[in-house]
């Protein structure tokens, strides 16, 4: 060989290289190397150098290459011995496997490629559950460490490979060798040969190991990348798993920006396929939403994703998730119709799991059914619980069981910021499970195992609640609240009395976090079911009614009440009195019957003492604080009272008790005037809510806070906290704190000269008093409306509105609130003189103020 030339065009074909290829890697144009390799022109020095280091000549020789290169006629003989022996031709990367950007996984490759370029393992494996993109990485991973190995990289697709033999052959022909090579020819073929072997889905292949560990120690300048759903557990394997792209976060019902949510890696990925199938696709506010919620319904999982933004062709992101809603699973059969060209197994989502759970046996398939009975996973004594095993019913048979889930990754290992470990399957590989449990002959008895557990929790968690373990009861069941739901659901179908206890139980829990819809769905679905009476129908008619009581449904609140209260002297429940009488007095109080509501309390505080309940009786105690505030006018017996509440919860370390109790004081220290300390008071009651997760009682905080700031003049502290508990109320749903929100944002507004932002807030306000039937808050609306009119001149109108108003407007006043409404007096008697006042304010009542006001 004398020439340049043809030295170059036989060094790239014995390295598998096209001239297209070394074009892309040199940076020239495809014409250049063809005329370089044809002798019609030289290359410059730096095409020259670029062509020794992806021709891979030894750093000592790329000198004599270079000047070989640009005008030596003779084949240095340093260069001649490196085409004495023609190197294997490999398959190298297939262009075609290769598809769309890789989004979200920049960590990971840089993991993989300095695992690969590291000495101390030559095995690296890939793991991770089907469709989470494990070839994808691989082949990106082999791609960007392509130039470290002299002989490139070979690839081999197992997936048609069922045995030793099969990935023997599948290897060979990657190799451009014999078909008839058994694995010691393949190993001999390569045995000198520095190569990257990417070896992908193994995890069907019987004896996979044995021909990995065979490779690695008969080539010791061969790295192998192996992909599969388990390890391959050979010494010395480096194992990577691979985890779905990480999916929008929410956090109680506030969800991220459009621009934050596009950078998301899952809605990155959703995005850019979606554009595949339309090109006019775009993330905006009005699909954000729904985006985000088929990312979280997809667990992240590359291939879920793909194939469902394959259908943005045929329907709106908001209609592909109403398709899934119904159930509120994900439909594995709707997500499916990927590329003709991708493998049959990949197609659909469906194909992808069932390939998984055909590598199964028997037993390990019985497990994986029964795992999706739990939802959101369930913890290692719930497992033990529930599942049982073909081979035996003992503990180390269920580790067994999930260790081969995990392994397989059928399953998630998901450790909490409190150390505590769950096995979570991703949703779209448990709707498969479901589908499977169904069908199994043992599926009842699967899920009846499932809901007695959490019944058995539910009780367990809820005896925490009232007292010093309150945060630990709630974090139980905050983690097993899907599964709760669950197993209800199943109860009221099958058990329905079971059903009613776990309601009961989770009373409180759903008080403290303001799920009060839940509740009432819950409680509803559980008396219609439960018709027979008994304690638990009782305490179910109570949590009912304290719902009717809170949306200001009074009647039906009594009538719920007064049934439950029945029930309790049937069955001898001091307790259940207690609590009955309790929310009647309530409800008393709302019907604005002062006298009979004080006669229950304290026939409440009685009962309370006698059924030995420390939580209710600290609850009338607080409710008399009200009284005593609100329709006497005596801060002293309040503040008395306020103490005796103190005393008990903090003996039980109740916490939530202790800020019920500081929320009150500071509304009797604002009606004494000292709002410095009903700030300070409400303050420590909004950290302690917050802290607690308490949403419902957090709203109350707040606009107590914000109440106090504004009587002490603080506006600008006072606004973003009113607003704060409207936004809280309003995703609870608690009208009655909505309008109470709205009346302050309304006065603020006032203060700060802002008339049409103040009569919207007044106006919104005083169309749910109406509908709550809340006549004292009405007024205090029409008194604000007043004072807007005596900012805008019209002094008439602001006499009707007060006329009406003011004796309608609570006793239980602030002095900053007296003061108000005392000037918004004195402004329109000197505008209007004393007899025109006295004129106009008597012939105008509360409805036809209502009216003006709307007009």
């Amino acid at each position: 060989m004398s020439t340049f030339a043809q030295w170059a065009k036989e060094r790239r074909k014995g390295l598998d290289l096209t001239q297209a290829e070394l074009a892309e890697l040199v940076g020239c144009s495809l014409i250049t190397v063809a005329k370089i390799e044809s002798g019609e022109r030289r290359p410059s020095k730096q095409i020259a150098e670029l062509m020794a280091r992806h021709l891979r000549v030894p750093d000592e020789h790329r000198a004599a290459f270079v000047d070989f290169a640009r005008g030596q006629t003779e084949v240095p003989p340093m260069l001649g011995a490196m085409q004495t022996v023609r190197q294997p031709a490999f398959t190298g990367i297939p262009a075609a496997a290769i598809t769309g950007r890789l989004i979200g996984r920049e960590r990971e490759l840089q993991q993989i490629a300095d695992a690969l370029q590291a000495d101390d393992a030559r095995l690296i494996t890939l793991v991770g559950p089907g469709g989470v993109g494990k070839t994808q990485l691989a082949l990106r991973a082999a791609q960007s460490v392509r130039e470290a190995f002299t002989h490139g990289v070979c690839f081999v697709d197992a997936a048609s490979s069922r045995d030793a033999a099969q990935l023997t052959q599948a290897m060979a022909r990657a190799m451009h060798a014999s078909d008839e090579f058994d694995l010691l020819a393949v190993v001999r073929h390569i045995a000198k040969l520095n190569l990257l072997l990417v070896l992908d889905n193994l995890e069907q292949v019987a004896g996979a190991s044995s021909v990995v560990a065979e490779v690695i120690a008969g080539c010791p300048r061969v790295w192998v990348l192996a992909t599969s759903r388990e390890a391959l557990r050979l010494g010395g394997e480096r194992v990577l798993p691979v985890q779905p792209l990480s999916v929008p976060i929410t956090v109680r019902g506030e969800g991220a920006s459009t621009a934050d949510l596009a950078h998301v890696p899952s809605v990155a990925l959703f995005v850019e396929r979606a554009r595949s199938a339309d090109p006019q696709f775009d993330l905006t506010p009005g699909n954000a939403r729904a985006v985000a919620e088929l990312c979280r319904r997809l667990d992240g999982l590359p291939l879920a994703l793909e194939l469902a933004a394959a259908r943005v062709g045929l329907m709106t992101p908001q209609a592909l998730l109403a398709k899934l809603a119904p159930a509120q699973r994900t439909n594995i059969e709707l997500i499916g119709g990927g590329a003709t060209g991708a493998p049959a197994r990949q197609r659909t989502l469906r194909n992808t799991i069932q390939w998984s759970y055909d590598l199964l046996d028997t037993a390990e398939q019985s497990i994986f059914r029964q795992l999706g009975a739990f939802v959101g996973g369930c913890t290692l004594e719930a497992a033990e619980a529930v599942l049982r095993s073909s081979e035996g019913d003992g503990a180390a048979s269920v580790w067994d069981a999930l260790a081969v889930q995990l392994n397989r990754s059928l399953l998630q290992r998901r450790e909490g910021t409190d150390g505590d470990v769950r096995f979570v399957q991703l949703e779209t590989i448990r709707e498969f499970a479901i589908q499977q449990l169904d069908a199994a002959p043992d599926a009842q008895d699967v899920r009846r195992r499932h809901a007695v557990y959490f019944a058995g929790l539910a009780e367990r968690a809820a005896a925490l609640l009232p007292g010093r373990r309150l945060q630990e009861g709630l974090a139980q069941l905050d983690a097993e609240y899907a599964n709760l739901r669950a197993a209800l659901d199943w109860l009221l179908q099958h058990d329905p009395p079971l059903a009613q206890r776990i309601a009961v139980h989770l009373s409180l829990y759903w008080d403290v976090r303001g799920d009060f819809q839940e509740a009432r769905t819950v409680y509803v679905a559980c008396l219609a079911a439960n018709p027979e009476p008994s304690l638990d129908r009782a305490w179910a008619l109570l949590g009912l009614a304290t719902l009717d009581y809170n949306a200001s449904r009074l009647d039906i609140a009594m009538a719920r009440c007064d049934a439950a209260l029945q029930l309790c002297h049937r069955f001898g429940d001091k307790r259940g009195i207690a609590q009955a009488l309790l929310v009647m007095a309530w409800t008393t109080e709302g019907k604005h019957n002062v006298a009979l509501a004080k006669d229950r309390f304290r026939r409440s505080l009685t009962a309370a003492r006698e059924a030995g309940d420390d939580s209710i009786l600290a609850r009338g105690h607080v409710t008399f604080a009200r009284l005593f505030r609100e329709h006497e006018g005596d801060l002293d017996a309040a503040d008395a009272s306020l103490e005796a509440a103190l005393a008990i919860y903090r003996r039980a370390g109740d916490l939530r008790g202790v800020a019920h109790a500081l929320m009150q004081r500071s509304e009797v220290a604002a009606a004494r005037g000292d709002y410095a300390t009903a700030v300070r008071l409400a303050g420590e009651s909004v950290v302690s809510f917050r802290d607690l997760g308490a949403t419902n009682e957090l709203g109350w905080a707040l606009v107590s806070l914000g109440e106090s700031q504004l009587n002490a003049g603080m506006l600008e502290r006072a606004q973003p906290n009113i607003e704060a508990s409207l936004a809280t109320f309003e995703r609870v749903g608690v009208t009655w704190g909505v309008a109470i929100s709205l009346h302050h944002l309304g006065r603020l507004a006032l203060l700060k000269g802002e008339r049409d932002t103040a009569r919207s807030y007044y106006l919104r306000s005083m169309a749910l008093c109406q509908t709550l039937n809340r006549t004292h808050m009405t007024a205090r609306c029409l008194a604000g409306l007043a004072g807007v009119a005596i900012h805008e001149g019209d002094f008439q109108r602001a006499a009707r509105l007060l006329g009406a108003a003011l004796p309608h407007v609570p006793g239980d006043l602030t002095p900053a609130d007296q003061r108000e409404y005392q000037s918004f007096e004195e402004t329109v008697r000197a505008a209007l003189g004393d007899e025109a006042y006295q004129a106009i304010t008597a012939i105008v009542d509360l409805g036809e103020a209502v009216q003006i006001a709307f007009a």
